[in-house]
């Protein structure tokens, strides 16, 4: 089965970082000729706000996808609804889009809050950009959204 890929829009800036945190390997542009040649070459789905980026989009064969909302929940309700099944995976950066590795609770102790060092037993880092990410009650949040939609 081939990987579900994105290209996203400039205007859905909160879209692009929840399918990075469930896992994919989503492209956030802001230039709508880039978003259809990276769609092209790298067979990314083109998520938009933009109805005349979606119509150019599909006559060149991209798979595309029009988002109507503006709350980033009925925006992946959308997503889901265009015949995607999408699920969480392994997280990606929110910021950069890179894998996000595990890393020994060891390493962070001093690049971390101390009352988050003691709270938590998972921390990742991003190798790209060197932030590091743990399950705390921004991430828990955001799981509950995405079970609130059915993910």
């Amino acid at each position: 089965m081939e990987e579900i890929k994105f290209a996203v829009d400039s205007m859905l800036g909160k879209l692009a970082r929840y399918l990075r945190i469930m896992g994919y390997d989503t492209e956030y542009l802001h230039d709508d000729d880039e978003l259809i040649k990276k769609s092209l070459e790298e067979k990314r789905i083109l998520v938009t706000r933009d109805k005349v980026l979606y119509l150019k989009a599909s006559k060149l064969n991209i798979k595309s996808i029009l988002i109507r909302s503006s709350d980033v929940l009925n925006q992946l309700r959308e997503i889901i609804s265009s015949n995607i099944r999408i699920k969480k995976g392994r997280p990606r950066c929110p910021l950069c889009n890179t894998k996000l590795k595990d890393v020994d609770k060891n390493r962070v102790k001093h690049l971390v809050p101390e009352k988050v060092y003691t709270h938590n037993k998972i921390f990742m880092l991003c190798e790209n950009c060197n932030k590091i990410y743990w399950y705390g009650k921004h991430w828990i949040g955001i799981e509950k959204v995405l079970r609130d939609i059915g993910i």
